[in-house]
């Protein structure tokens, strides 16, 4: 995995997106999501999607069929190699202080945080797979305190 990873990097293909550091002003589901446009001629190979939150909570990770979930606040995708191409990824998050919907989306996978830690949804070598048309988002439980997430993807 090392390997492609590294590969996808130096050819400018490698992704990144982040919240920052946010403050949930309640005990809400606020999101991070990466969403590969139809049409857009490439596939996103996620490797990793890290989220980590001030206080021990379960958050979840889905896959988003058809439509962008556009959560409120865009992010734009910061290529890895330094003076890259832009990436065919829209990206949004919210911390808008309301539960996010994840009604027609697919969960992936569960996890338990602990206080003050960061946790990756993805194994070593795991990559989940998104076509155009589809994409990820993280759900991420908040209780009145500081959290964050990221998405890292390669474009092929």
């Amino acid at each position: 995995m090392v390997d492609k990873v590294t590969n996808a990097i130096l050819a400018g293909k490698a992704f990144v997106a982040s919240t920052g550091s946010q403050t949930s002003s309640g005990t809400f589901t606020e999101g991070l999501s990466v969403f590969n446009p139809t049409g857009s001629g490439k596939t996103l190979y996620f490797f990793s999607a890290k989220v980590g939150v001030a206080s021990a909570r379960i958050h979840s990770l889905y896959l988003v069929p058809t439509t962008d979930p556009a959560l409120g606040t865009a992010i734009t995708p910061i290529n890895g190699l330094a003076g890259g191409s832009a990436s065919v990824a829209s990206a949004s998050y919210t911390n808008a202080g309301a539960n996010i919907s994840t009604s027609g989306d697919t969960l992936i996978e569960t996890l338990y945080t602990l206080a003050d830690n960061t946790t990756d949804f993805l194994d070593v070598d795991e990559v989940k797979v998104c076509p155009p048309g589809y994409g990820i988002l993280m759900a991420v439980s908040t209780a009145t305190n500081a959290w964050a997430a990221t998405l890292k993807w390669w474009e092929a």
